[in-house]
C-alpha cells in the first residue's frame, strides 16, 4: 500500500507495522529509516507505474513472532541469510520484496562484491 493521506513515510510505516504484522505501536515506535528504493511496475490497467518504497529497520526481540494481522502478507518465516539469498535466487519473492530483500543484504553486508560475482549488475539494476 502506499503512504495514508495525512502521514508521513515514517508514520504509514508505523500503522502498516500494526495492520500488516500485528506488531503494537509502542515497538513499531523503533523503526530507523535507512534507506529507499525506486522502481517502475508494468500495469495493464495504468501501463507504466512508477514506485519508491521507503525503507525501515526494526530490530525485534529474538522470540518476537509476527502475526499475519489484515491479509495482505500471506506469511512470516523466520529464515537465515543463506537461507534467503537460496530463495531470492529460486525467485520465491515478488520482485518489489526481493528489491527490499537485496537491499538489507546490502547495507548489512551479507551481500559482498567479494561473494557475489553479480554485484555490480545487482546494485546498478
Amino acid at each position: 500500500s502506499g503512504i495514508s493521506k495525512g502521514y508521513s513515510p515514517t508514520a504509514t510505516a508505523i500503522k502498516e507495522c500494526d495492520e500488516e504484522a500485528s506488531i503494537p505501536e509502542s515497538l513499531a515506535q523503533g523503526i530507523k529509516p535507512v534507506s529507499s528504493i525506486s522502481y517502475v511496475m508494468v500495469s495493464s490497467e495504468i501501463g507504466l507505474a512508477p514506485e519508491t518504497q521507503y525503507l525501515y529497520d526494526l530490530e525485534v526481540e529474538p522470540d518476537f513472532v509476527p502475526r499475519v494481522n489484515d491479509g495482505e502478507v500471506e506469511e512470516f518465516l523466520l529464515v537465515d541469510i543463506e537461507e534467503l539469498k537460496r530463495r531470492l535466487k529460486a525467485n520465491e519473492f515478488k520482485v518489489n520484496c526481493a528489491l527490499v530483500c537485496i537491499d538489507f543484504l546490502i547495507r548489512h553486508g551479507f551481500l559482498t562484491p567479494d561473494n557475489e560475482t553479480n554485484y555490480s549488475r545487482i546494485v546498478t539494476a
